[in-house]
C-alpha cells in the first residue's frame, strides 16, 4: 500500500482491487492493467487490514488537507478519479465499515459514531443488514438522523427473542433523546410502548431531556392529563397513546 500513498492513487481504485467493496455500478466502470487474481481466504482477510491502515491514513490526510478539491492519480490513464473530497471520505468510511464487518467486527460501532463519519447511508445499511448487525444499524441511523427508521425497526424487533433489539427499553431510551423538532415521532412510538408497558413508558415523558426540551409535558407540570396517578389509570394518561396500534 506504501506505493499508492507515494503515488497518489486514487484510494477508490486500490479498493477496487479488492472483491465486493465498492458499488458494482461504479466498480465495473474502472479499469486495470491485468485481470484482478481472486483473493480468498487467509489472503484475503491480511489485505483487509492492509486495506484499511492504508484508508486510515488517506481518512487523516483528507481531514487535515485544506483543499476543497482533490488531485488524484489514476491507477490506469483510462480511469477518471474523484475530484470531490466529500465523496471520496464517503467511499473511505463506507469501505472501512464493511471492511470491519469481515475482520473486527467490534470496530464498526466505534466508526459509526464518530461526529464526522461519511458512511453512505443505504451501502451501510446494505452491508448491516447483511451481516445482521442491528444495533450497529441503529446507530448508523441515529448518526443520519434517520429516527423514524430506526424506530419502526426497534418496534418490529421487539418482541423477537433472539433480536439484539429485543424489549421495550431501547425505544424509551431512544425517544428520550429526541428533541422537540421530533416531537411527532415521540408521540407516534410511545403509543406501543405505553400500551405494553404503561409504567415504564411513563419514563418517556419525564425524562429530562424531553422536559427541558419543552418535548413532553413533565409530571410536575399542571396538565392532569400527565399526572403519575393518571398515568397508571391508561385511560386518562392519553386514550390514543393507549389502546392506538
Amino acid at each position: 500500500m506504501f506505493i499508492f500513498r507515494e503515488l497518489e492513487t486514487d484510494p477508490s481504485h486500490v479498493i477496487g482491487l479488492f472483491p465486493d467493496l465498492l458499488p458494482e455500478e461504479y466498480r465495473s466502470s474502472l479499469h486495470y492493467p491485468e485481470n484482478i487474481p481472486m483473493i480468498q481466504d487467509g489472503d484475503l482477510e491480511t489485505g483487509l487490514y492492509a486495506l484499511v491502515d492504508y484508508l486510515v491514513q488517506m481518512r487523516c490526510h483528507l481531514l487535515t488537507d485544506q483543499k476543497s478539491e482533490l488531485s488524484l492519480t489514476p491507477i490506469t490513464s483510462s480511469n477518471k478519479t474523484i475530484r470531490s473530497k466529500t465523496s471520496l471520505l464517503q467511499i473511505i468510511d463506507t469501505t472501512m465499515l464493511k471492511c470491519y464487518l469481515m475482520t473486527n467486527v467490534a470496530l464498526v460501532a466505534s466508526l459509526l459514531r464518530l461526529q464526522d463519519n461519511y458512511c453512505h447511508l443505504e451501502e451501510c445499511e446494505r452491508a448491516l443488514k447483511k451481516h445482521q448487525k442491528l444495533s450497529e444499524l441503529i446507530i448508523l441511523y441515529q448518526q443520519k438522523g434517520q429516527h423514524k427508521r430506526a424506530l419502526e425497526l426497534m418496534k418490529t424487533e421487539n418482541d423477537k427473542p433472539d433480536s439484539p433489539l429485543k424489549g421495550h427499553e431501547r425505544t424509551i431510551n431512544y425517544l428520550q433523546h429526541l428533541d422537540k423538532s421530533h416531537a411527532d415521532l415521540i408521540f407516534e412510538y410511545s403509543k406501543w410502548v405505553l400500551a405494553q408497558h404503561p409504567e415504564d413508558g411513563l419514563k418517556i415523558s419525564t425524562s429530562s431531556s424531553n422536559t427541558a426540551n419543552g418535548c413532553l409535558p413533565s409530571t410536575q407540570k399542571t396538565d392532569s392529563r400527565f399526572s403519575p396517578e393518571n398515568s397508571r389509570q391508561q385511560e386518562h394518561f392519553c386514550p390514543m397513546l393507549c389502546y392506538s396500534s
